[in-house]
């Protein structure tokens, strides 16, 4: 689950100290729906050229008071479109370059949601978020070819830099809200209504309407006439597999029928789908203690999800020999409740792993750090400008007697140099 906010506005200097503060909060509070990163997108400036944005793996609150977030925020009457992510990490790891938003040569754009697969997508080889994906595709193929055949839970944002218009979409699977503001060409939206309501109000914005955008409703707005956006119906692609339940015991099967009763799912609950794609690491095997072929149960774990753990059920012990800690993947077929603990099951056929070398970078005092290790170092960025430290700098960054990284850009000024180790 990932959250969207944004204002789109068609004034300039009317209501702007207003929109700043409500976009502020809005992506502050927005970060219940994910705390693993942030990222911020401006664009629609007055010549339409303009496209700005800054994402970094912070939540919402370390990320709002970094000097780049402050400065973009500082000149947001500038721009016609201005939309926030706050991201709960699924496919990919946490870095600032997996954040939202994703920019290409003509959109650029966030999602919530999920897809199953981006097989067949172009770029789906090139990307480890689907997001990405996504996003590469529309830059190459367009929207309106891509959308109908996206599988999976998404509600879509993005800047159209050909059109110069900004769309919102979204399926069944995600929620997103817009308000048009009473007596200013203003439209903010939310992934949550209520949200969007409490933030409205604690600012005194009154408004003519609050309205969910429907499913498969694709708006248009130009920045010329936000309020005057242009909806037209995409047809969306219907899903293959449901989710059911069974007793204590969640999963998925290919019903068919108006009669079958669909209840809420755990997998829901957890952030997951049924057929979607997941990124795990291999833990342990656990043999059948009867079996004469030793097979068993593969457990695994993922990133930043404690409270899950991964099972692949009826494996061979021999392909899991030696590869402890390296990463797999597989699909998601159902989930259950083991204690305290959720525990996803995945498709036995589809599984794979891939033996992975860990990336190694320079860190402080000379001595090499590991990628997790050097993410960890540079999560706030440089300590005197707050900018982005990226990790093809590694041999050019700076780093204090303290640790802390200093950027290329400002480790050539006269007080770094006297602090630097």
């Amino acid at each position: 689950m990932c959250g969207i906010v944004g204002v789109l506005t068609s004034e300039k200097y009317k209501g702007s100290v207003t929109r700043r503060k409500v976009f502020t909060q809005s992506l502050y509070t927005d970060a219940l729906r994910g705390f693993d990163s942030t990222g911020l997108l401006l664009t629609g400036d007055t010549a339409g050229e303009n496209t700005l944005h800054y994402k970094r793996a912070l939540p919402a609150a370390d990320f709002l008071s970094t000097r780049r977030a402050g400065k973009l925020l500082s000149d947001m009457e500038d721009f016609s479109f201005v939309i926030g992510h706050n991201r709960y990490a699924t496919k990919g790891g946490i870095t600032d370059e997996t954040a939202h938003p994703f920019e290409f040569e003509k959109v650029i754009g966030v999602h919530n949601g999920t897809l199953k697969s981006t097989h067949g997508m172009s770029g789906h080889s090139d990307h480890t978020v689907d997001s990405e994906v996504l996003y590469h595709a529309f830059s190459k193929d367009g929207h309106e070819v891509v959308i109908p055949d996206l599988d999976g839970a998404f509600a879509l944002a993005w800047y159209d830099k050909v059109t110069k218009n900004f769309h919102l979409i979204r399926n069944e699977d995600r929620p997103l809200f817009i308000a048009e503001v009473k007596g200013e060409n203003t439209i903010y939206l939310a992934s949550e209504k209520e949200m969007l309501i409490w933030i409205l109000t604690r600012n005194g914005v009154s408004v003519d309407i609050i309205k969910d955008i429907g499913v498969g409703k694709l708006l248009t707005f130009n920045k010329d006439n936000v309020k005057g956006y242009e909806e037209s119906p995409i047809e969306l692609k219907k899903p293959k597999v449901p989710l059911f339940i069974h007793g204590n015991h969640y999963s998925g099967r290919d019903y068919s029928g108006e009669s079958t009763r669909k209840f809420p799912s755990l997998l829901e609950e957890s952030g997951f789908i049924v057929g979607e794609s997941v990124d795990f690491k291999f833990e342990r095997f656990r043999p059948y203690p009867k079996s004469t072929e030793s097979r068993g149960t593969v457990v695994g774990s993922m990133q930043g999800f404690p409270n899950i753990e991964i099972v692949v059920y009826n494996q061979a012990s021999e392909h899991f020999e030696g590869e402890v800690g390296n990463e797999c993947q597989g699909t998601v077929i159902s989930a259950h409740k083991q204690g305290n603990k959720v525990i996803i099951v995945l498709d036995k056929e589809v599984l794979f792993y891939s033996e992975t070398a860990p990336v190694i970078l320079a860190g402080p005092n000379g001595k090499e750090v590991t990628l997790e290790k050097w993410n960890r170092l540079t999560r706030k960025g440089c300590c005197y400008c707050t900018g982005n430290i990226e990790e093809k700098d590694d041999k050019l960054t700076g780093w204090t007697m303290d640790q802390q990284p200093i950027c290329k850009s400002c480790i050539e000024s006269e007080y770094a140099q006297q602090t630097i180790q």
